[in-house]
This record gives structure tokens, C-alpha cells and sequence, in this order.
């Protein structure tokens, strides 16, 4: 009987309380054989349940441990312990502390990247498009539809052999799908393997007016969570596991009356890319602020030895706020470092993030180009990307953007950026 009251109580705590932390694993101070279940399992959805509960729900929890207790088999001396150890103060989530003081600092707060800040060769205003690699395109055109991306002509018009769709979403970014030419397995390069990470895209991530909120659109649309980071963000993929953030990092929660797809992105195209990078990492973000702008150092810190360890970003910002969140994990052997590319060997192109592009002050891309070469950049026009001259990128995945010519540039691991001058 005590063996069922404790599955039971762990069960029930564990699975239904939406928001549990605060409660310091109830489960346990109720009966001493209970073992807490896993609180956030990556792809895990909670029972509709979870609405019907008050924004609070720590005080249901608090009140259901209480109950619990008072039903329980211990004796009253342990119930009066455990009902104080209720009733501690609990740890601080130092992770999420230090993330909102982050995210609510202004731009004045944030030292420079460099100790001889120069005039950066050109200066990136916010993101403009992504172009991913898609293993089915109609299939990746549904699923970004159901986040506000449009674009049907697009579609019709790959139906009848173009090559790249394009799509728009409602907070202005642009997804520029190509078709990939390596369609095995379903596992995305740059996410999937646990033992080998090589430089690259990582993730996009979208600012959101509601975590909660965006948590029950995406349930709503039938689209599971693949992971969570604290309270701040949630995590989902797309039909290519390519990895997509909804983040809120002020800790703040603002749900509209009812989240829709035009709330994804509703302060800026998008946040942020995550780009992984092979040691020493201080060099990429110096290489950031001297030929892109990005010189404010939002977050910073001693890596571990062990490139397996190190999960955690450091940040660097543009005077407009768009960031890079740099992931100092790479930890497969360069071959060509500045000619690398896990996407496109070959220039055979497989599914993931090919590159961001950047909206940038300047209005002329070639002028652009050529202070980028002068820095030691490799850096080439869209317009002379013809028969895979530039280290074996495909011409072929790079569509025209509105008519103008753009700038194609590799970072010090070879990771594409595509720089787009303002009209």
C-alpha cells in the first residue's frame, strides 16, 4: 500500500503540475521511497490538463503536497518536517537570473569587443533571410506556413522546376528553401550527433511576447517541443530537425488574447542565429566586430578544455541588436578551415541552415565586398558564384534577392553569411 500511495503521489506531482520547481520535488517530501519523474523530457507533451489550471499553479501544487501529507503513512514528526522543508525558501534559478539581467541590461551596459574599436568594414542592421536545405520542400513549405511564412507562388512556381522557394513571414524575415541534393536519413547534421560537432548554423531563434503562450500555439498546431531552456524558451524542430527557438528572456509574460503565427518575431525578424566555432573562440567574436559591427560582448566566458562541455553561447550584438550567440563545441579536425562546410561537401548539399544573411547600412554590395577581401575576408559576389568557382558553394542555392547583387562571406571555420545592401 505505501509502495502504491508513493507511485501514485510521484506520479500525479510529476506529471500534471505544469510548473513544478518551486515545490522542491513534492513527490519525495510526501513519501521517502518516491522518486521524482523526469520534470521537462525534450519532446514530452503535457495533458490538456495543464489549461485548466490557475496562472499560479504553485499554489495547486503547494496544496495537493499538503493534502498528500496529511493522507500519508509517516508518522507526524516526518510530516512536520517535511511540511517545513515545504515551507524553506528555495534556490534561486542563478541560470535564469542571470539571463533576465542580460536580456534587461541596455546596450551601454555591454563592454566592447574589442580593446581598439575601429570602424567595422560594414555594419549588419538585422537579419534578412535564412537559406535551409530541405529533404522534401512542399513538406517544409506546410510547416512554415503553420508559423506564418508564406509564399505559394513560390511553391507553384518550384512545382514547375524553380529552384528555390521563398517564403516571408509576418515579422519581415525571409526562408529561402532549396532542395538538397543528399536526402539520406532523417537526422540533422549539425544536431544530431553527440560526438562529433563541426562549425556551422546550429538554430534560429525568434523573439515571442509569451513562452506559455507560443508553448500552447505550437501544441495547438500539433508541432511537440524537443526541449526547453528554464521558463525562457522552447525549442521545437522542422521536418529536417533543423533546430528553431521561441525565446522571452526578460522573464516577463505578456500573452496576447490569442498567439497567433504574427506574435513569432513581433519585435524583429529574428533574434539571433546560434553559430558553432572551433577554439580559440575569441577570435571569431573579434572577426565579428571588426567586419560586421558586432561589437558589443553581451556574454562571455572561460570555455572548458573539453569542446563537449561548453553548450553555453557567448553573445555578441550589433549597436541595432541583432545578435550571434557564438557555441564554443566544435571539436571535429579542420581540413580546409576557411574553405570547410559540413552542408555542402563537395558542393553536394545537405539539409540544415546553409547561411544567414544579413541586412546591412551600406547600399553597394561590391564596395562592401572589397573592404571585406581588404580585412582578409573571403568574400565574393552573388553574380560570380557560376560553376562552384567559390570553394564548391552551389550557385544554384543562392536566389536573387530583389533584384540586387548581395555578398557571400565565410567566417574563420568557413560558415556561410550573406550580407544584403539597403535600397
Amino acid at each position: 500500500m505505501l509502495y502504491l500511495y508513493s507511485v501514485l503521489s510521484s506520479s500525479l506531482l510529476c506529471y500534471i503540475i505544469p510548473r513544478f520547481d518551486d515545490v522542491c520535488n513534492v513527490a519525495h517530501l510526501c513519501c521517502p521511497f518516491a522518486r521524482p519523474l523526469p520534470f521537462s523530457p525534450p519532446g514530452r507533451r503535457r495533458p490538456s490538463l495543464r489549461s485548466l489550471l490557475p496562472q499560479h499553479s504553485n499554489d495547486v501544487a503547494h496544496t495537493l503536497a499538503r493534502l498528500l501529507l496529511r493522507l500519508s503513512p509517516l508518522s507526524w514528526q516526518q510530516r512536520s518536517v517535511r511540511t517545513a522543508a515545504m515551507a524553506s525558501p528555495q534556490p534561486v534559478d542563478a541560470y535564469r537570473e542571470s539571463v533576465v539581467k542580460m536580456a534587461t541590461a541596455s546596450n551601454a551596459d555591454f563592454p566592447p569587443v574589442l580593446s581598439d574599436p575601429v570602424t567595422p568594414a560594414v555594419t549588419c542592421l538585422r537579419y534578412h533571410h535564412l537559406g535551409l536545405v530541405c529533404r522534401d520542400v512542399p513538406a517544409s513549405v506546410q510547416f512554415y506556413a503553420k508559423l506564418g511564412f508564406e509564399g505559394p507562388a513560390a511553391l507553384a512556381a518550384h512545382a514547375k522546376g524553380a529552384g528555390i522557394v521563398r517564403l516571408v513571414g509576418s515579422g519581415g524575415l525571409e526562408l529561402h528553401l532549396v532542395q538538397a541534393d543528399d536526402c539520406s536519413g532523417t537526422d540533422n547534421l549539425l544536431m544530431d550527433d553527440a560526438q562529433n560537432k563541426a562549425p556551422g548554423h546550429t538554430h534560429a531563434s525568434w523573439k515571442v511576447p509569451s513562452v506559455p503562450g507560443v508553448k500552447q500555439f505550437l501544441d495547438s498546431l500539433g508541432i511537440p517541443l524537443s526541449g526547453t531552456r528554464s521558463t525562457l524558451a522552447v525549442f521545437v524542430r522542422d521536418p529536417d530537425r533543423t533546430t528553431l527557438e521561441f525565446e522571452r528572456n526578460d522573464g516577463k509574460d505578456e500573452p496576447p488574447a490569442v498567439f497567433t503565427a504574427a506574435d513569432i518575431g513581433y519585435t524583429q525578424p529574428l533574434d539571433h542565429v546560434g553559430i558553432r566555432t572551433r577554439a580559440p573562440h575569441d577570435r571569431h567574436l573579434e572577426w565579428a566586430a571588426r567586419n560586421l559591427g558586432f561589437t558589443l560582448c553581451v556574454r562571455k566566458y572561460d570555455v572548458d578544455p573539453d569542446p563537449l562541455k561548453n553548450f553555453s553561447p557567448m553573445i555578441t550584438r550589433t549597436a541595432s541588436g541583432c545578435d550571434i550567440n557564438w557555441i564554443p563545441n566544435a571539436n571535429t579536425a579542420p581540413k580546409d578551415e576557411t574553405k570547410e562546410a559540413a552542408l555542402f561537401p563537395g558542393g553536394s548539399l545537405k539539409p540544415g541552415i546553409l547561411y544567414a544573411a544579413f541586412s546591412i547600412a551600406e547600399s553597394d554590395a561590391a564596395a562592401a565586398c572589397e573592404r571585406l577581401r581588404a580585412n582578409g575576408v573571403d568574400a565574393v559576389l552573388d553574380s560570380h558564384l557560376e560553376g562552384n568557382a567559390w570553394g564548391g558553394f552551389p550557385a544554384s542555392a543562392v536566389l536573387v534577392t530583389h533584384g540586387k547583387a548581395t555578398c557571400l562571406l565565410r567566417d574563420l571555420n568557413g560558415t556561410v553569411l550573406r550580407l544584403v545592401p539597403s535600397p
